[in-house]
């Protein structure tokens, strides 16, 4: 491993551990940084990305939208908070 793989190496891990830092949950750890750490390597390499991985990074963001949606809901539900008027 070179000298310009382990500085790239720090910097990713002081991010982890700001992210960490702020939010105090390691949960938000997967799903904001691995896909972008999947993402590096076809933007660096631009190897050709088959229609099938691009809808799956499609559907893991549609899906981890929908989670954050439906765990709002359900967290405003259970605190008794007043529903809005469509």
């Amino acid at each position: 491993m070179d000298v310009g793989e382990m500085v790239f190496l720090s910097f990713v891990g002081m991010m982890f551990s700001v992210v960490f830092l702020i939010t105090r949950s390691v949960f938000i750890l997967w799903p904001v940084f691995q896909p972008m750490g999947q993402l590096v390597t076809p933007v660096q390499d631009r190897p050709t990305l088959p229609f099938l991985a691009t809808v799956g990074f499609a559907e893991v963001l549609i899906v981890m939208v929908l989670l954050a949606y439906f765990a709002r809901r359900y967290q405003r539900r259970r605190n008794g908070a007043p529903r809005r008027a469509a």
